[in-house]
């Protein structure tokens, strides 16, 4: 028995049993699923092209069920996918008034190509310029946006996804970008397994 005195009066307050225990809820998705992949070399992207980043002889560390197949990073199953990128690179000019405009999004598409689209949010420029020193600019770019992997249709998953740049103008003696690598990466984390869509 409690008591409970309030205003200088007393009062009895008796609690009952304690309610039986309710049933456990169901277990939480595994988002075990991710890699960091990191690409290796170089690859030069001439004046007014678009490339993809080839992640061939790649390292990556992870789960194992991503797969890097040359440009394509290959996602298992459905759902939604945090992915990350960063990409460097330096132009083919150590001129001062050397200058270039580069672009980069993120493709994802099924394996006909019957679905392939740039990722909403993914697309990112800038320009880059020379400087005063007989040096190659190293310049870099870095976004995360969020994937909706599905089945597009007969089970066909829109789960290749793609790093795109582009050189879309260059001045002052720049002709390329020549993206290093080794400093240029995709890291992929399952977010969930409820496939995210436009609303």
């Amino acid at each position: 028995m409690l008591v409970k005195i309030t205003g200088g009066i007393r009062i009895d307050v008796s609690t009952g049993a304690t309610g039986a225990t309710g049933a456990t809820g169901p277990t939480g998705p595994a988002l075990n699923i991710m890699a960091e992949i990191q690409g290796a070399g170089s690859q030069t992207i001439p004046a007014n092209t678009s490339q993809f980043i080839d992640f061939t002889g790649n390292t990556k560390v992870g789960d194992g069920s991503i797969l890097v197949n040359g440009t394509d990073i290959i996602v298992p199953e459905t759902g939604t996918y945090m992915v990350c990128y960063a990409i460097s690179g330096g132009m083919n000019s150590s001129s001062p008034t050397a200058g270039i405009s580069v672009s980069v999004n993120l493709r994802q598409r099924n394996v006909s190509g019957t679905f392939n689209q740039v990722v909403l949010g993914s697309f990112i420029a800038s320009n880059f310029v020379g400087s005063t020193t007989a040096l190659t600019n190293d310049d870099g770019l870095t976004n995360c946006s969020l994937v909706c992997v599905a089945d597009t249709g007969g089970g066909a998953l829109n789960n290749i996804i793609r790093l795109q740049t582009s050189v879309d103008a260059v001045t002052g003696g720049a002709t390329a970008w020549i993206v290093e690598g080794v400093q240029t990466s995709i890291t992929v984390t399952k977010y969930s397994d409820d496939i995210c869509s436009p609303y």
